[in-house]
């Protein structure tokens, strides 16, 4: 919303701004962040990998050999927390392109990689919720539409899941 402020970006869209710019979205800089678990499993700060994550247990993977194991949860909330959400990115990421040498590598390396699969699902899912909640303005419909929402991405994590496993 800043953006908009700026002279000259008032009537353009977010993308145009984002463009116009040169900047990421917030929700590609949301995965970015996400991404410094890399801080926790390489030890950078101290604390301790084992209270979020459990390295994966198949010892030949695709990919490369950092994967993390996603435990089946079947609380909706938890779905959320970061050390559940951020696996299927990390175990997403191409060995080929990403450098896990050092921190700076790291982070250099992980701006080649395309998150669209991540997060161009959740604002497909955020347009549909948008226009729900507009056309049938109620209480009722904004809680439809969050349920639906909930489902999508619970959805998609399974489907995910799956297809790299």
């Amino acid at each position: 919303m800043f953006t908009k402020r700026l002279p000259g970006f008032k009537n353009l869209t977010y993308t145009a701004r984002l463009k116009r710019l040169k900047l990421p979205s917030l929700e590609l800089r949301r995965l970015y962040n996400d991404l410094k678990c890399y801080k926790i499993l390489f030890a950078y700060v101290d604390v301790s990998s084992d209270e979020f994550f459990a390295p994966s247990p198949a010892v030949h993977t695709r990919g490369h050999p950092y994967k993390l194991f996603k435990k089946h949860s079947t609380i909706r909330s938890r779905q959320t927390f970061f050390s559940e959400r951020v696996i299927n990115v990390w175990n997403y990421l191409p060995y080929d392109v990403v450098c896990f040498n050092s921190l700076n590598a790291f982070k250099r390396s992980i701006e080649r990689v395309d998150f669209n699969f991540f997060y161009n699902v959740t604002s497909l899912v955020h347009s549909y919720i948008v226009i729900t909640v507009l056309s049938r303005p109620n209480f009722r419909a904004i809680v439809s539409a969050l349920w639906c929402l909930l489902d999508v991405f619970h959805s998609f994590v399974l489907v995910f899941y799956h297809v790299t496993a």
